[in-house]
C-alpha cells in the first residue's frame, strides 16, 4: 500500500486525531496518495505524486509546510525531513515529518548552533554526510556517530542571507539519491517566500 499523508483534524476511520498535526495512513488503494488541503474536507486520492519540484510547490501552496515535508520525506529512506530557522545563535525546529510519527524530541525542537550540523551547511553552503561516524571532517562532534546521516541544504534570504536549514537525517546511514538532493535544493529554493507569508 503506498502512504496517505493527512492534516489531522478530526478523525480518521476509527482513529481520533489532534488537530495541527500530520498522519501516515495506508492509503485505501496501492499506489494512491491522499491528502486533505482544509479542515473538514474529504480526502482528496491522487495517483502516486511525480518527484519534482512543481509537485512539491503544489502540496506546499494547498496543504502547507507539514504535507510538502511528508512528500519530500516519502522519496528518502531518511526518518526526519525538517525546516529550521536560525535565529539568535541557535537552530529553531519549524516543521519536522517523522515517518515513525512519533512527538519531536525536545534535542531537536532547538539546536544550539555550535553542536549543530546545520551550521556547516552555513559555513560550505551544504553539507552532507551518509555516515557521521566515519566522516573525519566531524571528529570531536558531540553529534558524530549520534545523528548519522544529514543531508542539509540553506534556505536562504533574497539578499542571501541564511533564513534557516532544509534537511533529511537520521540516527542509521543512509545516502541520498542525487535527483533527491536536488529536489531538495529547489524546494528551499521556494521556501523563503511561504515562510515570510506564514509569518505575516
Amino acid at each position: 500500500m503506498a502512504p496517505c499523508f493527512i492534516e489531522k483534524m478530526d478523525c480518521y476511520g476509527d482513529r481520533n486525531v489532534g488537530p495541527g498535526e500530520l498522519e501516515e495512513v495506508e492509503a485505501p488503494r496501492a499506489g494512491l496518495i491522499c491528502i486533505r488541503t482544509q479542515p473538514g474536507e474529504r480526502l482528496r486520492s491522487a495517483m502516486a505524486l511525480p518527484r519534482d519540484i512543481k509537485q512539491f510547490s503544489s502540496v506546499l501552496m494547498s496543504s502547507g509546510a507539514p504535507a510538502a515535508l511528508a512528500y519530500l520525506n516519502q522519496g528518502v529512506p531518511h526518518r526526519y525531513s525538517a525546516i529550521y530557522r536560525l535565529a539568535d545563535e541557535k537552530f529553531e525546529n519549524l516543521f519536522l515529518h517523522d515517518k515513525q510519527g512519533e512527538i519531536t524530541p525536545e534535542f531537536l525542537a532547538v539546536v544550539p548552533f555550535e553542536i549543530s550540523f546545520c551550521q556547516f551547511v552555513l559555513r560550505d553552503g551544504v553539507f552532507t554526510t551518509n555516515d557521521s561516524a566515519a566522516d573525519r571532517r566531524l571528529d570531536g562532534h558531540p553529534y558524530q556517530g549520534v545523528m548519522v546521516s544529514y543531508h542539509g541544504v540553506p534556505i536562504a534570504g533574497d539578499d542571501g542571507s541564511l533564513l534557516g536549514t532544509l534537511c533529511h537525517f537520521d540516527v542509521s546511514k543512509h545516502p541520498l539519491a542525487k535527483d533527491e538532493f536536488a529536489l531538495l535544493q529547489s524546494a528551499a529554493r521556494t521556501l523563503p517566500s511561504y515562510l515570510h507569508r506564514a509569518d505575516g
